[in-house]
């Protein structure tokens, strides 16, 4: 009697614990479905911004070149008419402020695309296979893809 009360017991503290292990799987399914989402719509931000993003004209090229003293790699044949001569030193201030922010802009996009796309992947294949490893795989396999994830 005293070891039927034993494995009674056993069963319903086995079942509590699958009851609470289900309730993890569904938080965690719940939170990369929510980081997949907030994923896919920073990416589509990041698109959006290096979609608005305008390289430079010919001429801001011209004169950082000249303001940097860099004559050999232009193609003198497309001189804009306005810059015969070097822009002045506030003009080169300019110009470089220009052409470093654009650059920034480009790097600063990009690595927000980036590491939202692979973000994306991790969390959609995690929502994907997660509950599937978690519920049809063999014995312990719900406490296992609970504690890699």
């Amino acid at each position: 009697m005293l070891e039927a009360d034993k494995q009674a017991l056993r069963g319903v503290l086995a079942q509590q614990v699958v009851a609470l292990q289900a309730k993890e799987l569904a938080y965690l399914h719940a939170s990369f479905l929510s980081l997949a989402t907030t994923s896919a719509l920073l990416v589509g931000f990041g698109f959006t911004g290096l979609a608005l993003f305008r390289p430079d004209d010919l001429a801001t090229n011209y004169a950082l070149m000249q303001c940097l003293h860099i004559d050999y790699i232009f193609d003198y044949t497309r001189i804009p008419e306005e810059l015969t001569k070097a822009p002045s030193s506030v003009g080169c201030a300019r110009y470089t402020a220009e052409s470093l922010i654009d650059n920034l802009w480009v790097i600063g996009c990009g690595l927000g695309l980036s590491n939202n796309l692979i973000s994306l992947f991790i969390s959609t294949v995690s929502v994907i296979t997660g509950p599937g490893m978690a519920l049809r795989g063999p014995e312990g396999s719900m406490s296992f893809s609970l504690s890699e994830t």
